[in-house]
């Protein structure tokens, strides 16, 4: 049943209410994706972000009237310049408009709304001359399978053997490879062995934010991966301007550093001392004073070690006037 004239305008009021209150758009894969899933990810994203399915001619159409009269009832001029440029941003948009995509618009918690696509993703078993998103192994044991079927895995090229009355595979091996479709035996093969190598589910593709469009990569980007980027950076800077010559703030330090480090090699050689290089220079002249850098921490247990000895020295002293004593007070004095 073809869709009216009502249908159509009660669809663009909804996407152009959409595009005004939520700025980012999650541009989504729904290929293999079935109801059900979509009904699961819509109840764990409500009230987070909404969901939006349409054709794409039906949408691409509603987004270029927008653009051309985005709006004609507010007197305001700042809210209806805001709104103007708001609405040219949308041409950012259109060229992601293209084969089984959905939309997802959003606000915050885009991690959350990523969690949950994640969460609703289910096993499927691999169908013959669908492409396979991923390498698929059989792992090494028992089949399960008698052994009147071992010309299948012969076959195939899967090495075999009997083992309790069953075909048992001996090593992993790879039956589908990324990106290849899938193949007539390679199919029955995984389903005699009761393996469901994908998993389905939305996919988001790109992110439009606010004029702004990127890959969904960049919502997976933790402050720790940031920091390690933003050092690895660092640390590139600071090599190029130490081999270049041209001193930046990041190599400064290493040039101060280095320079010290020339001072006290000249110094050493030359038989000369300066203040800041004295305790350096004194180590290098005699190295035996290394080992002092650690007495203050050794200073403690040695007082103590020390402390005993000297009261194990002064025990056969008491000892001895304790005999002395006795000597005294003896049973011939009675």
């Amino acid at each position: 049943m073809a869709a009216t004239k009502e249908d159509k305008r009660a669809f663009w009021e909804k996407l152009w209410k959409l595009l005004e209150e939520y700025p980012t758009v999650l541009m989504c894969d729904a290929n293999n994706v079935g109801s059900n899933q979509l009904q699961t990810i819509r109840s764990k994203i409500r009230g987070k972000a909404v969901m939006l399915f349409g054709k794409n001619t039906l949408i691409r159409a509603g987004i270029k009237h927008r653009m051309e009269a985005p709006v004609h009832s507010h007197d305001d001029y700042e809210q209806r310049h805001k709104t103007w440029y708001k609405m040219d941003q949308l041409k950012e948009l259109l060229p992601l408009i293209k084969g089984n995509v959905g939309m997802i618009f959003c606000k915050t918690d885009t991690d959350k709304i990523l969690d949950a696509i994640e969460e609703s993703k289910v096993p499927a078993e691999a169908k013959a001359g669908t492409v396979s998103p991923v390498d698929v192994f059989v792992p090494p044991g028992p089949t399960g399978m008698d052994p009147s079927q071992t010309a299948f895995f012969q076959a195939l090229g899967i090495s075999t053997k009997i083992n309790k009355g069953q075909i048992e595979i001996v090593a992993q091996i790879q039956v589908i490879e990324k990106d290849k479709r899938v193949g007539n035996s390679e199919a029955v093969l995984l389903k005699k062995l009761n393996i469901k190598p994908f998993h389905f589910g939305l996919k988001v593709l790109k992110v439009y934010d606010n004029g702004s469009v990127y890959d969904a990569g960049v919502l997976k980007l933790t402050p720790d991966t940031i920091l390690t980027k933003f050092m690895n950076g660092v640390r590139n800077i600071t090599a190029l301007s130490l081999e270049v010559g041209i001193p930046t703030v990041v190599s400064a330090p290493h040039s101060v550093i280095s320079g010290f480090k020339n001072l006290v090699a000249l110094a050493y050689g030359g038989n000369y001392t300066f203040a800041q290089g004295a305790g350096l220079l004194d180590v290098l002249k005699d190295p035996s004073k290394l080992a002092s850098l650690a007495a203050p921490t050794s200073a403690a247990p040695t007082t103590v070690t020390a402390a005993k000895e000297e009261a194990k020295k002064e025990e056969p002293a008491d000892e001895e006037a304790g005999i002395d004593m006795g000597g005294m007070f003896g049973d011939d004095d009675y």
